[in-house]
């Protein structure tokens, strides 16, 4: 298969113009899972709020909670409210701009769709330049592992860091697990893409 672009692109190339977006099988984001987590910010900004409502305006014993927070526990409330708050302002957003995962059939990317109708490549990785795809367990958390050949070869991220978290998370790129297809067959689809386009290309196959 042939790569799309001279294989010497720069960093400054993936921080800049974004590839256009391709045609294949979309994969939309979990609405289900938003969901969930607005309501988890919800009811935490709710507890939160309560619990620095009664512990500083309320006078002491009036209040219906057995406790009363002391400064640190004031001071984990008030982090608490902020990052809910956070969560309520900042989730809406990714149902009105939903992200989704495009398998195409040389690279897959990782798009959102603004509320005008323009979609947006935030993640371009052609399948020949995938060295391995990984899913594994990670503490208590399962994750799809992506290494590549070479991160600044035909590849594009948003945030070029994106490309680079293998000394945090151990690959290259971490693709998360927040769409309506299941990491695992995320990953068994991914796999057999690569195979293919390294087949095409006469390339070693590096999975083991």
């Amino acid at each position: 298969m042939k790569r799309n672009g001279p294989s010497n692109r720069s960093r400054d190339d993936h921080a800049g113009e974004p590839p256009a977006a391709i045609r294949g099988r979309l994969i939309p984001a979990s609405k289900l899972k938003l969901l969930a987590l607005c309501l988890l910010a919800v009811v935490f900004l709710v507890v939160c709020g309560y619990m620095l409502f009664e512990r500083w305006v309320l006078p002491e014993g009036t209040g219906v909670l057995p406790f009363r927070l002391t400064w640190w526990g004031s001071l984990l409330a008030v982090g608490g409210f902020l990052i809910a708050l956070f969560g309520i302002v900042a989730l809406p957003f990714e149902f009105l701009c939903p992200k989704g995962l495009v398998l195409g059939d040389e690279a897959f990317q990782v798009v959102r769709r603004w509320v005008s109708g323009t979609t947006v490549v935030e993640l371009h990785i052609p399948y020949a330049n995938i060295k391995a795809v990984v899913y594994e367990k990670r503490g208590d958390d399962w994750q799809l592992g992506v290494d590549l050949h070479d991160p600044d070869e035909d590849t594009y991220a948003k945030d070029e860091n994106d490309l680079r978290q293998i000394d945090r998370r151990g690959h290259d790129y971490i693709l998360d697990g927040d769409y309506t297809l299941s990491l695992r067959e995320v990953a068994r689809r991914l796999d057999k893409k690569r195979r293919k386009a390294q087949a095409g290309t006469g390339a070693p196959d590096d999975q083991t």
